[in-house]
């Protein structure tokens, strides 16, 4: 994941590897940031570059954090 700075504003935008690998973790992913609570709001996403941009919410809880609890 990297962080970008567009018009003073943060996101964090994410490539998964492309093929099946990169796939399954990128629709997990996608699927986690549209239905789960308390995740960043999913701003854009690449389904054929496996390409997800999301709002960077700094040092907040993860999607990660939120699978475990």
């Amino acid at each position: 994941a990297t962080r970008a700075e567009p018009a003073g504003a943060t996101v964090v935008v994410k490539r998964f590897p492309l093929g099946d690998d990169g796939r399954d973790g990128y629709v997990r992913e996608r699927t986690g940031l549209t239905v789960l609570p308390a995740t960043p709001e999913l701003l854009a996403a690449d389904d054929e570059h496996h390409l997800l941009v999301m709002e960077d919410l700094g040092e907040a809880r993860t999607l990660a954090d939120v699978l475990l609890d």
